[in-house]
């Protein structure tokens, strides 16, 4: 393989994503009383957001957008053949969960999981 290779890549992820699909944010998707697990289909950099650059996951049923701050994550994530491997493979998932800062109060954030 040629060392070039890893960045010669188009689209890695098998998964076609509807034009119907909205985008969700965490806080719309959480909900204390259920489980907040979300297989990943596919991710990417939404490079049209109104705040910058921002990651994206892309699940069975919408686009969720995720925080800023793992925008570096997931671009690493999209290059890493093994990830790509195990989200076309149904074996990537997401967990939402609640966290309260005394300054900031209520956000929300995932924990990338294999399912």
């Amino acid at each position: 393989m040629s060392i070039f290779a890893k960045y010669n890549k188009g689209n890695e992820f098998d998964f076609e994503t509807p034009k119907h699909f909205e985008y969700k944010n965490l806080k719309e998707l959480f909900n204390p009383n259920i489980d907040n697990t979300f297989k990943i289909n596919a991710m990417f950099i939404n490079t049209k957001s109104k705040f910058g650059n921002a990651p994206v996951v892309v699940t069975d049923n919408e686009l969720i957008n995720l925080p800023m701050h793992l925008t570096g994550t997931v671009e690493q994530m999209i290059s890493d053949d093994e990830i790509v491997q195990a989200v076309n493979n149904g074996k990537a998932g997401i967990e939402i969960y609640e966290y309260t800062s005394n300054k900031w109060g209520t956000h929300y954030s995932v924990e990338f999981i294999e399912i």
